[in-house]
């Protein structure tokens, strides 16, 4: 009989079996559910082979949970310039606007005492929680590593269920990613808003290779141009061969007016600048208004950026509804439609 003397060299045994890793957060559950100390009391051949068997199936029967992929394939084009700019307003504005969201303030409150955690904690704090939340497994929660990966722990019960149904209703109002959305709401870090994203589609044979252009409403006509051309560049970097007519083309403002669409205004330093300020200091009430009143934001811009400064507080206040409605149209407004999953007995 062989004898297995740690839970290495369980896992090493049952890895080759699979012929692939076992993520960690399913072997702690399986350590947790006695399965490898199953196989480690074993006391002969038969009930080696049998408790192995009975640990591999469980493994499989987890491992049939969907659960994302580690890495995104799409491609997400840097904005710069005006772009930008704007980019970084649309994402702050939409960070204020979750965090005024009571089920965000709720789950903050009750799940972390009210203490925001450090973006290099979430990864400690999930995988603890999993341990003794996950039970029922009927779903996974994405989160990010701070080297662009993904991980993911399983979230049946608990408070992981509760962040998971959070997470995927903002993931689906504000266009984040679940891995964004559960770093918002235990970290508060802001998530970049989704700008125009592309996939480049490789056939075998190169002159069908496609490029989908994934874009929002709030882009300008020559952004989507400039997106195109680069992706087009890293398609034929990617073993494309050139065509006759190598100019890639581009969007004409006036056909990107035809069809009924105005224009959208350019963003530049001075808008930015001031939409982030005022945006930095505004509460979770909801309330588009600084804390402290219009007049000290006044003194406090003028003392900032006196190369951009406003006469009035008043005329400070209108600017930033004027530019908050260019970019954003129209505000999230209503109460999250949180849901989860039921658990394979039927149990929420």
């Amino acid at each position: 009989m062989r004898k297995l003397g740690t839970d290495d060299d369980v896992r090493a045994l049952v890895e080759r079996r699979l012929r692939h890793p076992v993520i960690d957060a399913v072997w702690r559950l399986l350590q947790e559910d006695g399965y490898v100390a199953e196989v480690l009391d074993a006391s002969c051949d038969a009930d080696l082979k049998e408790a192995i068997d009975v640990a591999l199936k469980r493994i499989r029967k987890l491992e049939d949970i969907p659960r994302p992929s580690v890495r995104s394939e799409a491609v997400q084009t840097k904005p710069k310039g005006a772009a930008g700019h704007r980019t970084a307003v649309v994402s702050a504005l939409r960070a204020w606007e979750a965090r005024c969201l009571p089920e965000v303030q709720a789950f903050r409150a009750e799940e972390l005492g009210g203490t925001l955690l450090e973006p290099e904690a979430v990864r400690g704090w999930l995988e603890g929680r999993a341990r003794w939340d996950a039970r029922p497994r009927t779903a996974w929660l994405a989160y990010p590593h701070d080297d662009g990966w993904e991980g993911s722990v399983p979230a049946g019960n608990g408070a992981l269920k509760r962040l998971k149904g959070l997470a995927d209703a903002l993931a689906e109002r504000f266009d984040w990613s679940e891995p964004a959305a559960v770093r918002f709401v235990l970290a508060d870090v802001e998530p970049l808003a989704a700008g125009i994203a592309g996939t480049i589609h490789v056939q075998s044979d190169p002159t069908r290779n496609t490029i989908s252009l994934r874009i929002p409403t709030w882009v300008s006509a020559e952004e989507v141009a400039a997106a195109y051309c680069s992706l087009r560049r890293d398609a034929y970097a990617r073993g494309a061969r050139e065509q006759a007519h190598t100019d890639p083309p581009t969007l004409r403002s006036d056909a990107y007016k035809k069809g009924g669409a105005r224009e959208l205004r350019g963003m530049n330093e001075r808008n930015a600048a001031f939409v982030l300020f005022v945006t930095r200091r505004l509460d979770d009430s909801g309330k588009s208004r600084p804390v402290g009143g219009w007049r000290a934001a006044h003194v406090a811009w003028n003392d900032a950026y006196p190369q951009w400064a406003f006469s009035t507080p008043q005329r400070m206040a209108s600017d930033f509804a004027r530019i908050r409605r260019t970019v954003v149209p129209q505000a999230m407004t209503g109460r999250l439609k949180v849901t989860t999953k039921r658990s394979a007995d039927g149990s929420p």
